[in-house]
């Protein structure tokens, strides 16, 4: 569910991480909240402030740049099923959308030395995954090429597609072809292949 979340535009943030002040019962005066916005900004961390429950303070929290705000203002406590429908009903999101996953592990030629095994690795890795953001309908791809002595396969490619048109089409797209022929098919003796619906 959260990955479904992420591909629709939401930010997931930890809440209550930290020393507890979150709170805007604590925080009460402007001059600590707009200190604690700015640090965090500084840090580079998220902020998120609980337990808004005016409009006056929506609008203060929005004013010194707060990046999150959560409360009573916008919806009280809700079971994990209201939640959903809810986003369904309000916002037109989160709706039942069928992804696939389509994996693949790879074996390399046996005549390759461990060095040439490590180029063609970093090579596999560094070619598939620059396809992100090239071919429509590809929303994660990630290549693991480290694995633990107990595997009996070298590079794993673990991919996300909109729908399976998306996966065709990815198949026979010009710059997939070029990394495959290029990179991978030269040099690996094995392949296996797992596509399915998330």
């Amino acid at each position: 569910m959260a990955m479904r979340l992420k591909m629709n535009g939401f930010t997931l943030l930890m809440d209550d991480f930290g020393s507890g002040y979150s709170s805007l019962n604590v925080l009460l005066e402007k001059l600590i909240l707009e200190h604690t916005v700015s640090m965090s900004q500084e840090l580079g961390l998220g902020l998120l402030a609980e337990g808004a429950e005016t409009q006056e303070q929506v609008a203060l929290l929005d004013q010194i740049g707060c990046d999150h705000v959560q409360g009573y203002y916008f919806a009280k406590p809700m079971p994990q099923d209201e939640f959903f429908e809810l986003l369904k009903k309000d916002r037109g999101i989160l709706e039942e959308k069928v992804m696939v996953k389509h994996v693949i592990l790879w074996q390399l030629n046996d005549e390759l030395s461990n060095e040439e095994k490590n180029e063609v690795k970093a090579g596999i890795k560094t070619g598939l995954e620059s396809l992100k953001g090239k071919i429509p309908g590809l929303t994660d791809i990630k290549v693991e090429a480290a694995p633990l002595a107990s595997s009996n396969a070298d590079v794993m490619l673990d991919s996300t597609f909109e729908n399976e048109e998306a996966l065709k089409n990815y198949a026979v797209h010009p710059e997939h072809v070029a990394v495959a022929d290029g990179k991978v098919r030269p040099y690996t003796k094995s392949r296996v292949c797992m596509d399915f619906e998330i």
